[in-house]
């Protein structure tokens, strides 16, 4: 284990979406979320992550069987800012999710 792994040994899973664009789309789509710090992009057989910071909270966006899980590392985090990600990412994942 890195020792950078290790900040997010512990995490809270708040949403799942479903896996429909490649990798590149998510960061690409990661990136366009204001005052977020992208840190790190692992990929091993256990599956693919993305780490980032945003609003002083550590946050992954991963794999796991044919869905995306959204998590945060501090089970503090306010609601609004579980919301806003999670916004963020299903207007990419899951569009229709907006109209509801």
């Amino acid at each position: 284990m890195h020792a950078t792994d290790a900040i997010y040994k512990v995490s809270r899973i708040f949403a799942e979406l479903p896996y429909t664009d490649s990798w590149l789309k998510i960061c690409h789509h990661a990136e366009r979320l204001e005052r977020v710090e992208i840190t790190a992009f692992d990929s091993n057989g256990e599956g693919t992550w993305l780490r980032f910071t945003y609003a002083d909270f550590k946050f992954a966006v991963g794999e796991y069987n044919e869905r995306i899980r959204l998590t945060v590392n501090d089970g503090n985090c306010p609601p609004d800012l579980l919301i806003e990600v999670t916004e963020h990412f299903a207007a990419l994942l899951s569009p229709h999710m907006q109209q509801c």
